[in-house]
């Protein structure tokens, strides 16, 4: 399956919703949808894994930022293979960032950890490789951004693996300003609000 058949089945699926238990404390999952939801982001996960795994090696091509071919096309795949990694776990930190009180099974929160390192890394790859993007890939960059800028209490995991949120999180900010300074308002709203909202 290519990589943008991936994407648009990660973006089209819908998240489980949350149901409320006897007590009326939210987050708790239907158990049918919740193993559902298990399977369907083990096996599209699978669909990404397997999706590298089918790359030439001649094409010298690499998920890592900073590393493979540095040809446009080759950034733009790099930034569409994080964006479906971080899409792919998006509903889960959706509902941690709706509810903070929400309780997590262990399996979830190496999921959400999966998925905020996802969005770390196509921030990276956004800094470290300076692609051009469009609108489009600008708005999902600025969504991982976002998650990561909103998920505080997770800064300790991600401060394990030595990551330096913030500074990668206002450059890659700073960069999406610069590169859309004059060519699209909306994005630009959407930064400073972000920027806003947080306090930045």
């Amino acid at each position: 399956m290519s990589l943008r058949m991936t994407v648009a089945r990660i973006v089209s699926t819908p998240a489980p919703a949350p149901e409320h238990n006897l007590a009326g404390t939210s987050g708790h999952v239907v158990v049918g949808a919740e193993v559902s939801s298990q399977t369907l982001t083990r096996e599209l996960r699978n669909q990404l894994d397997g999706w590298v795994s089918r790359i030439p090696d001649c094409l010298d091509w690499s998920v890592e930022p900073g590393n493979g071919a540095s040809s446009p096309p080759a950034k733009r795949l790099k930034l569409l293979y994080w964006f479906a990694r971080f899409a792919l776990y998006r509903p889960l930190i959706l509902r941690v960032q709706q509810d903070p009180s929400l309780r997590l099974q262990n399996f979830e929160w190496s999921l959400l950890h999966e998925g905020l390192l996802s969005a770390l890394t196509l921030a990276k790859v956004f800094l470290t490789e300076e692609p051009d993007v469009d609108v489009i890939e600008g708005n999902r960059i600025l969504s991982a951004i976002y998650a990561l800028k909103a998920m505080t209490s997770t800064r300790s995991l991600l401060a394990l693996y030595g990551q330096n949120l913030d500074q990668i999180v206002q450059a890659a900010m700073d960069a999406l300003r610069t590169r859309f300074a004059d060519r699209c308002e909306w994005l630009l709203c959407k930064i400073y609000q972000i920027d806003l909202v947080n306090g930045s």
